[in-house]
């Protein structure tokens, strides 16, 4: 499935920014990661247990000195320095304890598709992973090209 290969980068990402953490000396930076999961139903959202238990440990790293704390945004409104969003796409409305469940640990839940408003919004300095057919990803990397992020921080998996 589509989110796979995702996860697996999420997965090692992770690792190195807990690794920063333990050991002052690890040096590298590694840039935040803005990560939007959209599926058509919630039924659909596979792996979300690790995802948000991922994305509540990295919020709570988010005070303390990282490998990150040295980054600068140039956008002033962009989101926190790790962000994780759920979109259901073929829905009009979550369900209200689902939605409660995953606000209360940091993650947005939106309806619709939202990549373009998603891409242009998350913080430059972030690590963007994506997945989807070509027409999807060509869009997604140009958006995210156009605003200056570095090819380094985008990772991508093509599926049709």
């Amino acid at each position: 499935i589509g989110i796979s290969p995702l996860l697996s980068m999420y997965r090692q990402w992770s690792h190195l920014q807990e690794q920063c953490l333990i050991d002052e000396d690890f040096g590298h930076v590694i840039p935040p990661s803005s990560f939007l999961y959209s599926v058509s139903t919630e039924d659909e959202l596979v792996f979300q247990k690790e995802l948000v238990e991922t994305t509540t440990l990295l919020k709570s790293m988010e005070h303390t000195p990282t490998c990150t704390h040295n980054l600068k945004s140039s956008n002033s409104n962009s989101r926190s320095k790790h962000s994780l969003i759920f979109t259901i796409t073929q829905s009009q409305e979550w369900k209200d304890d689902l939605k409660n469940e995953f606000e209360r640990h940091g993650v947005q839940c939106k309806t619709g598709r939202s990549m373009k408003d998603f891409l242009q919004d998350a913080n430059p300095i972030s690590s963007f992973h994506i997945c989807g057919p070509s027409s999807m990803l060509d869009e997604g990397v140009e958006l995210l090209q156009n605003r200056g992020v570095s090819k380094e921080h985008i990772h991508f998996e093509r599926w049709w």
